[in-house]
């Protein structure tokens, strides 16, 4: 444990390893291994030493709570949640299960499940915030946005610093069609953590929206920098702002044919080289990035009510109407975001 703490977490493995083959039968050491495993991201190796530790003592309870952290991390939500309940069954005034379960819930778009068990630890503690964002998060992803947001407000009430809980009210209110509250909270989550990436990325579409292209480019860019390498979605995002931005289309289509080859069949990407074609009269184009995006599964309604601009301007009415009104089911500002890109209903 001195090892890990000096940050040497090759070092402490190779001693829990020497303190397990002294005792196998200690479960300790598989678990203070796998807490090491778990740090370093090898979650694998974390949920056959936790399988270790809890088949030689099954009410180790701190353990069971990393086995779910881990699986969760593998995408094996319904084992996560297994584990997670045990620990919530066992100690049903246990928060942390309650809340770490209903996550693996949301995680699996369980969102009647996640809110159930956001309610009871609320119910455990209705004056600590956290309870509030979990469900806020919860009901804004099944886009319940009057439910989210007046639950990440008493969340600030309780906590005028809650992050997450700025950020994304200021998602649920910018997806609701309250853009200056929406830009508010975004301000004021942006104060707290400069360099987020989330709220820099919910910004940035927010101003997109509102057709502040210089604003959404400089987020849009800021995010590209904060964002893990992995996350290509940043490289789209660029694209997409530049494009909406113009007039230097070429520019744009150079940024646009930079992004990653693994984003390019992505929603945002085709969302984005979608605009482009469009803005340049590639009709034909244009139409095939869009409606590939709306045949993904949960499409954006970007997608949808991008293809019904594009079908418009082909003379396919019917088909326009339709998708515009999919696209705005989904997305109550989007009709608002292709106006400020230059491509009102209205505009032939």
């Amino acid at each position: 444990e001195v090892v890990y703490a000096m940050h040497d977490e090759a070092g402490a493995l190779a001693d829990f390893g020497k303190a397990i083959a002294l005792d196998p039968k200690l479960p300790q050491p598989y678990l203070d291994r796998a807490v090491v495993e778990f740090r370093s991201r090898d979650f694998t190796r974390a949920v056959n030493d936790l399988d270790i530790a809890l088949a030689q003592d099954p009410k180790q309870y701190s353990a069971l709570m990393l086995r779910g952290s881990a699986r969760q991390m593998l995408g094996e939500f319904d084992a996560a949640i297994a584990d997670f309940g045990a620990v919530a069954d066992a100690n049903p005034t246990n928060r942390q299960a309650l809340l770490s379960r209903g996550n693996a819930h949301m995680l699996k778009h369980d969102y009647d499940g996640a809110i159930a068990d956001f309610d009871r630890a609320i119910a455990l503690s209705p004056a600590t915030a956290d309870g509030y964002v979990a469900r806020g998060a919860a009901h804004a992803l099944e886009k319940d946005y009057p439910a989210a947001i007046a639950d990440l407000g008493r969340a600030l009430a309780i906590d005028p610093t809650q992050f997450a809980a700025l950020n994304d009210r200021g998602a649920a209110r910018s997806a609701s069609g309250d853009l200056d509250g929406a830009l508010a909270d975004l301000d004021q989550a942006l104060v707290l953590k400069p360099k987020d990436p989330a709220a820099l990325r919910n910004r940035a579409r927010l101003l997109l929206t509102r057709g502040d292209f210089a604003g959404a480019m400089a987020d849009a860019d800021a995010f590209a920098a904060a964002a893990p390498p992995a996350d290509a979605s940043a490289a789209s995002l660029r694209c997409l702002t530049h494009v909406a931005a113009g007039p230097d289309l070429a520019a744009a289509d150079a940024l646009c044919a930079a992004v990653p080859e693994a984003a390019k069949s992505q929603p945002d990407f085709l969302i984005a080289r979608g605009l482009l074609q469009l803005k340049e009269g590639r009709l034909a184009e244009a139409l095939a990035d869009y409606d590939a995006a709306a045949k993904l599964a949960a499409p954006p309604g970007e997608a949808l009510y991008g293809r019904g601009v594009v079908e418009q301007r082909m003379g396919h009415a019917a088909d326009a109407a339709a998708d515009m009104a999919k696209g705005v089911a989904l997305d109550a500002v989007v009709a608002r975001r292709f106006e400020a890109y230059g491509f009102g209903a209205a505009r032939r």
